[in-house]
């Protein structure tokens, strides 16, 4: 995800709901950067998809909720070292949630227990409310 995307990338590992054309999926980061993710999926969406979704960060009582655009991918048949996916771009994160990716970050690099760096120590909220999904 290198075209737009600066700064840090941490091996964090959060929540990501999101629907597909038919869908509503549940999926998990494997790293993420002030500019967008990458996610994890065994069905990575075309490249160019744009896509509502919302990101659970730990700590965060609301969940960002955002448009991302799939930037590249890695299909499960290509998938080797890195697993399969997609690499998203955040294309309307709001100020406060750039801020709450930003702080997520510095805890990361602060070496703060607290970040999750794997499906285990993220915690599963439920589905979300308030008529996200119809």
């Amino acid at each position: 995800m290198s075209d737009g995307d600066s700064g840090v990338r941490a091996p964090i590992c959060v929540r990501v709901i999101y629907k597909d054309a038919e869908n509503f999926l549940i999926d998990y980061t494997a790293n993420v950067s002030v500019g967008g993710m990458f996610l994890e999926s065994q069905n990575p969406l075309p490249v160019g998809t744009r896509f509502r979704l919302l990101m659970e960060v730990p700590g965060i009582d609301v969940p960002i909720e955002t448009i991302g655009e799939v930037k590249w991918s890695i299909p499960p048949a290509e998938s080797g070292p890195m697993k399969s996916g997609m690499g998203i771009r955040w294309d309307s994160l709001k100020p406060a949630d750039l801020a709450t990716v930003s702080d997520l970050l510095k805890a990361w690099e602060s070496g703060d227990d607290d970040v999750p760096f794997s499906k285990e120590s993220t915690p599963d909220k439920g589905p979300p409310s308030g008529g996200w999904l119809s």
